[in-house]
């Protein structure tokens, strides 16, 4: 319950978002998707993406390193990238600077306890502000993707969503409607942002990886794609 009600700041967040049904069904089907989330096979779900030669950016909270450093690690080796996303969830926009600062200096810490190297970071619930970059560029963090292309004005550093899975997974889509609706965005330099329990979770996750593979396009992780690497990036972000 903790986490459906963290999830609800993440619905206000990015309620705007072209796309989203009424709010109270938004939050009904929201509920539902929680009850049906598997951590197991999402986490077995990446791994499958990975062999499948879709290295996965993923995102994870320091309070899930202790219970999934391993899982991490064996990420790393396969090609993926793990990224710092807070250690608690906490969204930065409803944090005074200091208080984020902590925070984030607590989920490097675990990182860096348990072996895992990291460049980049996603804010909790896109909820990204200005102050949080000059933090971000003095810890060393090399990136943020934490908002929508579709926007304001971003920092420099900020590497931006092209599609958020959100909007799309309150609406209960089939197959077809989320092929059509990834189909703009499978492209060279897009990054895509998914959740566990949305397009990776247990009512979509075949579809995609399926939808995936057969696109044919090369993916890259969003650190490779900083470095000058073409391909799609697709992200997934796994909080509380």
């Amino acid at each position: 319950m903790s986490g459906l009600l963290e999830k609800w700041h993440a619905v206000l967040n990015v309620h705007r978002t072209p796309g989203y049904p009424p709010l109270p069904l938004a939050l009904f089907r929201l509920r539902r998707l929680f009850k049906e989330y598997r951590e197991p096979d999402t986490l077995g779900l990446i791994e499958l993406l990975a062999r499948d030669g879709i290295p996965l950016t993923v995102f994870m909270t320091g309070s899930l390193v202790g219970r999934h450093a391993g899982w991490a690690l064996r990420l790393q080796q396969m090609g993926c990238e793990v990224g710092l996303h807070g250690y608690h969830h906490h969204s930065p926009n409803r944090m005074p600077a200091d208080r984020f600062e902590a925070d984030l200096r607590r989920c490097i810490r675990a990182f860096e306890g348990a072996g895992i190297a990291f460049s980049g970071y996603r804010a909790p619930n896109l909820a990204m502000t200005p102050g949080c970059y000059p933090i971000l560029r003095r810890l060393g963090v090399a990136y943020s993707s934490s908002l929508l292309c579709s926007g304001a004005s971003r920092d420099p550093m900020e590497r931006c969503i092209a599609f958020m899975d959100v909007p799309l997974v309150l609406h209960d889509p089939g197959p077809g409607e989320i092929r059509e609706a990834l189909r703009p965005h499978l492209l060279p330099g897009a990054i895509l942002c998914f959740h566990p329990y949305g397009l990776l979770g247990a009512r979509h996750g075949r579809a995609t990886r399926q939808l995936l593979v057969d696109s044919g396009l090369r993916t890259v992780t969003i650190a490779e794609q900083l470095q000058g690497a073409q391909g799609l990036a697709v992200s997934v972000d796994f909080g509380a």
